[in-house]
């Protein structure tokens, strides 16, 4: 099941590379570096997951899990672009009916695509000079946007995972506990080796031993495929 899970995860990954990989070709500074050659803007884009992908040889789960969440953002926020520039276009058109306007171009404008369009214009010689126009002089904001949002909620799980939390709670019972009372402290997804190592869990522990517990139950996830004999 877990090699399933596994396969499916990394398929999923490679699949959002190639969708975030026509993403970046939208970004205004790689156009300008690609300059007039149109086949560089893919090899520019490939290069910018280069740490990623090199990241991933020694830490693929975390590297699917940036591309995952990446690529979902940016599904989302396609969507959303997609359905707000079909309300303006069809807010447009309505408007051009009813005025009677034969003026398309603003019509025009909003069916233009952000791919490149090339235009020639003959020179001298009678051959043709090869202008590369961007199609957009505007920063690529909805994709800036998405990696701000990503880039944020990413960390926010990193620091959640990084720093450990206390929650409290109270059970009463009319079972027999051979007590009048019994404080339980439970240790679940510790990740020892992975959130933090064995020093961090040492310290972690002195706070386990300040609440004083009658019982101490370690639950889900202890240790992780980094986990070192040195960190247990």
């Amino acid at each position: 099941m877990w090699v399933a899970i596994l396969g499916l995860s990394l398929a999923a990954a490679v699949a959002s590379l190639f969708y975030l990989v026509s993403r970046f070709k939208k970004f205004l500074f790689i156009r300008k570096l690609a300059g007039e050659k149109k086949g560089l803007f893919k090899l520019f884009s490939w290069l910018m997951f280069l740490p990623l992908v090199v990241y991933g040889i020694f830490d693929t789960v975390n590297a699917i899990i940036v591309l995952l969440h990446l690529a979902v953002f940016w599904l989302i926020a396609d969507g959303i672009a997609a359905v707000v520039r079909n309300f303006k276009r069809r807010h447009r058109t309505n408007k051009t009916d009813l005025s009677n306007d034969n003026n398309t171009d603003s019509n025009q404008l909003a069916d233009e695509k952000d791919d490149v369009t090339i235009t020639g214009s003959p020179d001298d010689s009678g051959m043709k000079k090869t202008d590369c126009s961007t199609g957009r002089k505007k920063p690529y904001w909805l994709g800036l946007t998405v990696l701000l949002i990503t880039a944020v909620y990413l960390g926010i799980g990193w620091y959640n995972a990084h720093h450990v939390s206390i929650t409290k709670y109270k059970v009463n019972t009319e079972k027999e506990i051979g007590a009048e009372s019994l404080r339980i402290v439970q240790i679940t997804d510790s990740h020892v080796g992975t959130t933090f190592d064995g020093e961090g869990f040492a310290e972690h522990m002195k706070t386990v031993q300040n609440l004083e517990p009658d019982i101490v139950v370690i639950t889900g996830d202890f240790v992780d495929d980094g986990s070192t004999k040195e960190d247990l």
